[in-house]
């Protein structure tokens, strides 16, 4: 909008007033495009003050006198409002090393603590992968609907290992081929 401006003002078709832009426009230029052209810089101000002339109706005082009830004046209907929501359903492979409040809900430790709390985590997470695969093996899916949706206020709290009779076996089972193998 400003380089057409410039362009018009360097050409000599915005000039202090419209009579003079019309006289040096082209026979072939439409009223349409006089009107279009952008007024002088020296015309346009702050005012943001509707200008007078004709309006149109104003239908919400009426609106607002037929929704308010009868009983009171002043208070408003609200529609009811119903809103169902389907769970995504959405399924992974058993996720093992996932932190679970750090990952989901975004509860940490200190700034300098949190990479220690997840080194351990790991460390500890990969001694017991045996476990782990035994309690969720790895081709079985799982769900997130057991945890919190997004968004909303989930609590700081301690997420175990589930407890398995078959992952303890696989923990005995490769603890024992170890030890056997390394002499």
């Amino acid at each position: 909008m400003f380089c057409r401006s410039l362009a018009l003002a360097l050409l000599g078709l915005v000039g202090p007033s419209i009579s003079t832009a019309q006289e040096s426009i082209s026979p072939g230029v439409s009223e349409e495009t006089i009107a279009l052209s952008p007024a002088p810089i020296a015309t346009l101000g702050v005012d943001i003050r509707a200008s007078t002339g004709e309006f149109p109706e104003d239908r919400s005082a009426a609106r607002d006198a037929d929704l308010a009830p009868a009983f009171g004046e002043g208070l408003r209907v609200s529609p009811v409002m119903a809103l169902t929501w389907t769970p995504a359903a959405v399924r992974t492979r058993p996720l093992y090393f996932e932190e679970i409040n750090a990952e989901r809900y975004g509860y940490g430790h200190a700034a300098c603590l949190q990479p220690v709390v997840s080194a351990a985590h790991f460390f500890g997470t990969a001694a017991a992968l045996p476990y782990l695969m035994g309690a969720q093996p790895p081709c079985e899916c799982v769900y997130t609907l057991g945890h919190y949706r997004p968004g909303d206020c989930a609590p700081n709290r301690r997420h175990r290992w589930p407890m398995s009779a078959r992952g303890l076996g696989w923990q005995t089972l490769t603890t024992v081929g170890l030890v056997a193998l390394i002499p």
